[in-house]
């Protein structure tokens, strides 16, 4: 790493200090109307203005150019350059964990799962916080898989769904019969929270948040902002009806 990587970093002023951003109505009201200035002031009027600018394009293509490497090898040259005892520096240290994940556990069919958001995932290359990853047998640093993801403009997917009605759906999952009935969105967040998807297995907030998850429901449903609420097993009535010779399966 460069010696000079924490004047690299934080070598930009911070935003919010020029001098002309504080020129603003209060000032101008103080100065050219004395008696409409505000007859109290904080001891510094700037405060709240001001936020760090640190650039640190420059710490991910280090970080690109270092996969491959033992972890704990590169946080070494990092710690060097960037120390702990510089308030901004230590800032700028901070930021790292946005771009590698630690915590990182292998699943059974290889893929790759890390804690996002307090849940395990699959990493995705393209998502904040996941860009590098540890791994957790070798210990070396190795850059995150991107995954696909599917066009907007890609016809809905199938995924054997079976349309009874606008809001209601069949479905066979492990040679069971299921029927789905599809309702809107919740309002509140408090809401989407305890809600449930029961067909996607996902809950309606992460729908909502997750911009993939939303578009995948979209896809499968044919329609925007509705989750499958409710699932019941059909009875024998039902499958006989879906089994007759007139039925389509997969429509």
């Amino acid at each position: 790493m460069r010696k000079d990587m924490a004047r690299v970093l934080v070598g930009r002023p911070r935003a919010g200090s020029h001098p002309r951003l504080k020129r603003g109505k209060r000032y101008q009201r103080a100065r050219l109307r004395p008696e409409q200035a505000p007859r109290h002031e904080p001891m510094s009027p700037g405060r709240g203005t001001k936020c760090l600018n640190e650039n640190l394009a420059p710490l991910v293509r280090y970080l690109r150019s270092q996969v491959g490497r033992p972890w704990d090898d590169v946080y070494s040259e990092i710690s060097q350059c960037l120390r702990p005892t510089s308030a901004v520096q230590q800032h700028v240290r901070d930021h790292l964990w946005d771009f590698v994940a630690r915590h990182v556990e292998e699943a059974d069919d290889g893929r790759v799962l890390s804690y996002w958001r307090g849940e395990l995932e699959e990493i995705d290359g393209r998502r904040w916080g996941s860009q590098f990853y540890v791994c957790p047998r070798s210990g070396l640093l190795r850059a995150a898989p991107v995954r696909a993801r599917e066009r907007r403009g890609a016809p809905p997917r199938n995924d054997g769904l079976v349309w009874v009605a606008r809001d209601r759906v069949l479905k066979e999952i492990d040679g069971v019969w299921y029927a789905f009935d599809l309702q809107a969105f919740p309002a509140g967040e408090v809401e989407q929270r305890s809600a449930r998807d029961l067909l996607l297995g996902e809950p309606v907030i992460r729908l909502v948040r997750r911009t993939e998850l939303r578009h995948r429901a979209a896809a499968m449903y044919r329609r925007n902002r509705v989750y499958a609420a409710t699932k019941r097993q059909l009875g024998k009535r039902e499958l006989r009806a879906l089994r007759q010779p007139g039925g389509k399966r997969g429509k």
